[in-house]
């Protein structure tokens, strides 16, 4: 007499249309019923059971209940992984940076950002402009901090995030650092150390017209990538600069920092975004709460 075998009736599709908890019930509802049925085989007039059950082919059928349960868990968690990223609650930011925008707003939206979305990545690359809309076109960066504005902006969003404003510096043993009143004609004869026109132009030029406004053309002996390697040249007394004001912070021991009164000295910080994916529309939306748009 041959044993009784329930067949599924949809082999092809077991756990189709039901929820995990309703499959993991069944899978342990017959792997139950394999073993009730060998126990209760003697009782039914089916001999020893030993003799009717082959114990490795019930191993083989326990062993791909096991695994077909396993790649139902991992397939639940893909779409789970998969529906959270649609929604930009996890994944990667590549975030691109100028060294000024850590001396403004862009700390307090980090923290905000991650308090709102604690399984998404942020990844943070210091980075000048030019290299910042680089990554952005070739995929290597996802957002950026940019200081406008952008040769070959074409297909690049942009998005007001902060505001800033010029100013002078000089190392503290420079001639003209105890100087009250310090203007931008007063450095009109000082060597100076800038960041070549490639990394920056904007920004660049934008110096170059204070300094065209106060009478003279600024003669560069140093240039340095970055606004960071700019100031620690003027900190060894290089030459002096006109830089960020947010970053006085930067060796205030060794730099002397002096406000610009000069109209033309203000400048914004912009979002910079290229075909954003759903964590960096997120991104967005957090960092222009409470900024400026």
């Amino acid at each position: 007499m041959e044993l009784p075998v329930r067949r599924p009736q949809h082999p092809t599709s077991f756990g189709a249309g039901v929820g995990r908890q309703e499959r993991d019930a069944r899978c342990d509802g017959l792997r139950l019923q394999v073993f009730r049925l060998a126990l209760d085989a003697p009782h039914a007039g089916l001999g020893d059971w030993r003799d009717r059950v082959d114990e490795d082919a019930v191993l083989r059928a326990l062993t791909f209940l096991h695994e077909a349960r396993e790649t139902l868990r991992q397939a639940d968690h893909a779409i789970k992984t998969a529906r959270e990223t649609a929604a930009g609650r996890t994944g990667l930011i590549r975030l691109g940076y100028v060294g000024s925008a850590l001396y403004g707003r862009l700390p307090d939206t980090i923290r905000a950002f991650r308090r709102a979305r604690p399984n998404v990545r942020l990844e943070l690359r210091e980075a000048t402009t030019a290299a910042q809309i680089a990554g952005l076109r070739d995929g290597t960066l996802d957002a950026g901090i940019v200081i406008p504005p952008i040769a070959e902006a074409a297909g690049i969003e942009l998005h007001d995030f902060d505001q800033d404003r010029l100013c002078i510096a000089l190392s503290l043993g420079h001639h003209l650092a105890g100087k009250d009143d310090l203007c931008v004609a007063d450095i009109a004869d000082e060597d100076f150390v800038l960041w070549p026109i490639v990394e920056g132009r904007g920004f660049h030029l934008q110096v170059i017209r204070l300094c065209t406004d106060a009478g003279f053309v600024p003669r560069v002996t140093q240039e340095a990538h970055g606004m960071h390697a700019v100031l620690s040249l003027v900190a060894v007394g290089a030459g002096v600069s006109v830089v960020p004001e947010s970053m006085r912070q930067f060796r205030p021991d060794q730099i002397t920092y002096q406000p610009i009164a000069e109209a033309g000295a203000d400048f914004p910080l912009c979002l910079a975004l290229h075909q954003p994916g759903p964590a960096t529309v997120a991104f967005k939306e957090i960092a222009s709460y409470g900024g400026f748009e």
